[in-house]
């Protein structure tokens, strides 16, 4: 088969060049053929000269003669008994003839006695094994027949072996190497570091090894076709610097490709790791077991390598685990880059069901420092793309940025393509303008990892759930309604150049391949990314400089979404962005000891400022998002950051390492006003050495793109909306692997006519379960039209998280999705079958319909008297607002289209200023009668305003009206809005409830202040203590997404800082609220995964977390909770 592939030319670094694998019955590598095509003939001919003062051996099996003298091609030696017996030294020079085939063991002599027996002394003056004879004639050639090794390469320095064809066959499996190249043991000096310097393997084809690739075997890690050993041998101590493994051809190997391995005890002295490592322009194809494990390095490159199927000797012999991947860095390796690689094809076929890895590429198990994977083509890899390990005490930071993915699958213990599982706290991983592409059913999964941040990705594939753990921002999302807490996502065709590969992609990192992922003129993702070198992530503040194509960034000056940058015209800039040094000024003030460090060259403009506990900031701006970026690392602190006094976002700023400019929270979805972000400086971190904050810049983005309709995850169980029938079980604390199961629960029959209904309200719906070795059939079916059938038997293989279902386009509004088991599949062992989620697609919610009614709409306004349009004070809903001047008589009624009968929540939205009334009156008509509720306009401007809960019968017989009657100030109108609430997924516990409420020291019920929930409102007496708390538990009826609101009556001499402590099912976050403000109204404290049951709960302590010092008047209230199942 011809495959292009890549690869440089020896001393021409990072050129690129494709060629066609051709028929080689000569035995001429294509790494010879290309350095050939590309160095000028001169040249060629000098490096493959002798040198006049060296001595020249030659070897040649078929006419040589053991007694000849060996140094010349009329004279040579016959077999290898005699190279193996000379000691040569530096500048010789060893031929062996092209066409020569020569059995047994090479092995370079060494002397134990002597280190510098045997070596090489200088670049220039180097020990050389290589071929001669006519350039048309196979390689020569040295069959290990089943030996330990074939080549024998030990403590040698300045030497270079090139340009053979090495094989070791044998009957059966066992520990062999093609080359092995070893350091240290005997003949080391004892008690010092000895460096070797300089040695060169390239241009050799490594075929045919027989190994162990069987990971279970325990030693399979002893065999390779290259094998590079550092050794601690008899207390030796030994490193190496300048290794390069270049140019060489591996294939149809029964083992690891290339292995550079270390001793555990490298562990503790990276002084003994070897530098200036290159493992670049190398092909494997059909390797055993992995192609490149690279270990005990620091500062290696890996690049311009091809990999194709690695792990094919499993397809024979099945491995237990399959713990293998296609290119990776392990044990003892700090700062390795792995660029221009292609992987294809990483074989998983194993015995245990899902298990194993499989991925191309992988950072594991202690590696340390920046891993860096740039400019990677990767096709076809069973385990996926990448995975990221637990690190062993020492921190990293990964860098994955202008990949290609295409058709990447997810069979692996994670069942991600992107797999990160760091021990948390200790790593990060930044993934950045890369293309993940798919066509395949089981679509895309990445790990629930808080430590992750995607910017500026592709993600074209058929299905995905998006983990809520990372952060997303500026990602592309098509072929799918991507269901992601993404704030400037854009959801549209990417405009590849195309035309798009099926379910194979062709092999070769060529332009025929990977530039149909090149986005043409009008691709939505043109200026619509985040630029990169705003993050100033770790110590590598640049963004790599050039895309996947060796574009330079940024074209305009603004980022493109994707591996490609655009160039040659572009689509309207967007808005810039706004960015704000912390240097106070105008719109940035101080309070408190604060230090102000001017000449930081790791901070933006190198100023940054620092302060201790209770300190605090004010940045005051005017737009829709604001984002404040800092600093972490190991003795940072916490900060809680608010804007406008709102809901306030405690950030812990530890980290293991330190990391500069680094995004510390971003609030989206604020009105188009001018608002004030506050950041205090808190307790810190138990782990930190100091609680000191650091604040770099304060930074607006542009006005985020349209996006998608909305998609709502929904749990597969029972709950409101899902109703089971016959013989099912229901799984609320699944311990399959993690992420196998949405909010670890699962439902399952085997029950043959058992169903389930999921109602939902939108334009589509997605079903997600799983598929196996014994799973059967369902039938599916929406409003009880044609059912399809679908079959959820897979093979020996389970995957978690399938995509088995989906319909769009259905008419907006309610439907039902049966699901019914069916008969098995034949070549299943049984008909099981396993549902995790829905996913509903539209507009509008499960639950309810949610109706806004601006001023400005066609229908549904009814207007009485005078009201002035006006745009002055910003902040309002739609094109303006509206006005009435105080006691004028005017009125303003809305009148819905409510589709369905039930429970609706009714807000109002103003704009504020002080001239406004500070009693409006709002008549809600609904299905019980009118009721007064009054606002005060002065307060709460440019949000939705509850005014309560009410029922309203479908169609126009429920509105809301204003009155400017008897006001003392401007009446406003901008909208209404009714939010359907869902029956029996609201929970209210009120602190007087004798169950579900738990408290700790003396609380006392008033109810001096009116606004309260129940019959009262606990107080804890303005103790300040710090130990008095109050907890609501609910009892949640089913496992899902719940906003979690809270009540209290507002008052001057409420705390201005109470923490309200949210325990969810992936861990818990605390919320600080002023309760001086806000007062009797559902406040939000914002939207948590919960699992059935009483797992769930929301504490309330009377500690103060404003900034000091402690006000005098400083009374906490505990009044109620609600959680609404979103």
């Amino acid at each position: 088969m011809n495959r292009p592939h890549m690869a440089c030319a020896s001393g021409i670094p990072g050129k690129l060049a494709q060629f066609a694998r051709p028929s080689n019955p000569s035995g001429k590598s294509l790494f010879f053929l290309l350095r050939k095509s590309l160095l000028p003939a001169a040249l060629f001919t000098a490096f493959f000269a002798a040198d006049a003062s060296a001595t020249n051996y030659y070897v040649d099996s078929q006419s040589g003669n053991n007694a000849n003298n060996g140094t010349s091609t009329s004279t040579p030696w016959q077999t290898l008994t005699n190279v193996n017996a000379t000691m040569f030294a530096a500048g010789d020079n060893v031929y062996f003839k092209r066409g020569g085939v020569w059995n047994g063991t090479l092995y370079p002599k060494i002397d134990v006695t002597n280190i510098n027996a045997g070596i090489g002394t200088s670049p220039t003056n180097r020990i050389t094994f290589d071929a001669y004879g006519p350039l048309t004639d196979p390689k020569p050639q040295i069959n290990g027949n089943g030996a330990k090794w074939a080549v024998q390469i030990v403590n040698k320095q300045y030497f270079t072996f090139q340009n053979f064809h090495i094989t070791n066959t044998a009957a059966a499996d066992g520990v062999r190497m093609g080359i092995r190249v070893a350091f240290g043991g005997d003949g080391t000096p004892l008690g010092s570091v000895y460096q070797f310097n300089d040695v060169k393997i390239l241009n050799n084809d490594i075929s045919d090894v027989r190994g162990i690739t069987v990971r279970a075997q325990g030693i399979y890690d002893q065999s390779g076709g290259i094998y590079v050993e550092l050794m601690d041998y008899k207390g030796s101590q030994t490193r190496v610097d300048s290794l390069l493994i270049e140019g060489n051809y591996f294939y149809n190997n029964r083992c690891i490709g290339l292995h550079v391995k270390a001793p555990g005890n490298y562990n503790g002295r990276e002084d003994l790791w070897a530098t200036n490592l290159k493992i670049r322009c190398n092909i494997f194809d059909g390797t055993g077991a992995d192609h490149i494990v690279l270990n005990g390095a620091t500062g290696a490159f890996v690049e311009y390598n091809a990999g194709y199927d690695a792990g094919i000797s499993t397809l024979a012999t099945p491995d237990p685990d399959c713990w293998i991947a296609g290119m990776w860095s392990a044990y003892h390796t700090r700062d390795i880059t792995f660029q221009y690689n292609e992987v294809a094809r990483t074989r998983n076929n194993i015995l245990n069901g899902i298990k194993g890895d499989s991925q191309a590429f992988d950072a594991d198990l202690g590696t340390r420092g920046n891993q860096v994977f740039q400019y990677n083509y990767t096709h076809e890899n069973e385990g996926g793309v990448f995975l990221l390990m637990p690190d062993d005490g020492v921190s990293k930071v990964a860098f994955y940025r202008y990949n290609l993915s295409v058709n990447d699958g997810r069979k692996t213990f994670t069942g991600c393509q992107f797999a990160m599982n760091p021990n948390p706290g200790e790593s990060a991983a930044y993934v950045y303008n890369n293309v993940f592409y798919s066509t395949r059913p089981e679509g895309f999964r990445m790990r629930d990892y808080a430590g992750a941040y995607y910017y500026n990705n592709v993600f074209h594939v058929t299905s995905a759930i998006y983990p809520t753990a990372p952060v997303f921002s500026n990602n592309a999302y098509y072929g799918h309604m991507p269901d992601v807490n993404d704030p400037y996502k854009v959801v549209a065709d990417p405009k590849f150049a195309g035309p798009l590969p099926g379910a194979t992609a062709n092999d070769g990192y060529t332009s025929a391949n990977t530039q149909l992922f090149k986005i043409q003129s009008n691709s939505p993702l043109i200026n619509a990314g985040m630029a990169i070198p705003s993050l100033g992530i770790g110590t590598l503040l640049d963004n790599g400089s050039r895309d996947f194509w060796g574009n330079p960034l940024y074209a305009g000056g603004h980022a493109d979404i994707g591996a490609h940058e655009y160039v040659g015209g572009s689509a309207a800039a967007p808005a810039a962005v706004a960015r704000v040094d912390n240097t106070a000024g105008a719109s940035v003030a101080y309070t408190g000891p604060w230090t102000h460090v001017t000449n930081d060259e790791n901070a933006y403009l190198t100023t940054k400022s620092t302060a201790g506990v209770g300190a605090y900031v004010q940045h005051t701006f005017t737009g829709t998002n604001v984002g404040v970026y800092g600093a972490k690392g190991p003795n940072m602190g916490k900060v809680s950051l608010n804007v406008d006094n709102g809901t306030s976002v405690l950030v812990d700023c530890y980290w293991p390492v330190p990391l500069h400019r680094v995004l510390l929270h971003h609030f989206t979805g604020l009105a188009n006003t001018a608002h004030t972000l506050r950041g205090t400086v808190m307790a810190k971190n138990p782990a930190s050495s100091s609680n000191l904050v650091v604040i770099d810049y304060f930074q607006q983005n542009p006005v985020a793109p349209p996006t998608a309709p909305v998609v709502t995850t929904i749990d597969a169980a029972p709950g409101a909306g899902v109703v089971y029938n016959g013989s099912w079980t229901h799984f609320t604390a699944d311990a399959a692997p993690d992420q196998a199961y949405y909010g670890k629960t699962r439902s399952v029959s085997s029950t043959v006519g058992a169903y389930v209904d999921f109602t939902f309200t939108g334009t589509g719906v997605r079903l997600i379960g799983t598929k196996g070795g014994d799973f059967g059939k369902i039938n599916v079916s929406v409003n009880g039209g044609a059912a399809t059938s679908v079959n959820c038997y897979q093979g020996l293989i389970t995957e978690f998280q399938r995509h088995l279902f989906e319909v769009n386009n259905l008419t907006p509004g309610t439907h039902t999705l049966r699901v019914t088991v069916a008969a098995k599949d034949p070549a299943s062992t049984a008909n099981t079958i396993a549902l995790d989620l829905i996913q509903a697609i539209g507009t509008a919610t499960v639950g309810g319909a949610d109706i806004i009614k601006d001023n400005t709409d066609a229908g549904g306004i009814t207007i009485s008297g005078a009201w002035s349009s006006s745009v002055s004070v910003p902040g309002f809903l739609g094109t303006d607002y509206v006005s009435s001047p105080a006691g004028s008589s005017n009125t303003l009624r809305y009148t819905p289209t409510i589709p369905t009968t039930g429970t609706y929540e009714v807000f109002a939205r103003w704009t504020q200023l002080a001239n406004r009334a500070s009693a409006v009156p709002y008549e809600i008509t609904s299905a019980s009668g009118t009721v007064t509720v009054s606002k005060d306009q002065r307060a709460q401007g440019s949000q939705w305003v509850s005014l309560g809960l009410y029922p309203f019968n479908a169609g126009t017989t429920g509105n809301v009206l204003i009155r400017s009657t008897a006001t003392d100030g401007y009446t406003i109108a901008d909208g209404v809005r009714f939010t359907q609430q869902s029956q029996g997924v609201e929970i209210v516990v009120d602190a007087s409830d004798p169950t579900g409420v738990t408290k700790v020291g003396a609380w006392t019920g008033s109810t001096t202040t009116a606004g309260y929930h129940g019959a009262d409102a606990l107080n804890d007496g303005n103790t300040k203590s710090g130990t008095q708390s109050v907890q609501f538990t609910p009892t949640l009826p089913s496992a899902g997404t719940y906003e979690v609101f809270a009540w209290w009556p507002a008052a001057t001499n409420r705390s201005p800082s109470v923490p309200f402590k949210v325990t969810h099912a992936g861990g818990n976050q605390t919320v600080n609220v002023d309760q001086r403000i806000n007062g009797s109204q559902w406040y939000s404290l914002g939207t948590y995964t919960f699992n059935a049951g009483t797992t769930g709960n929301v504490l309330v302590t009377n500690a103060y977390t404003g900034p000091l010092p402690v006000p005098s008047q400083c009374y906490v209230i505990t009044d109620a909770v609600r959680f609404v199942r979103q």
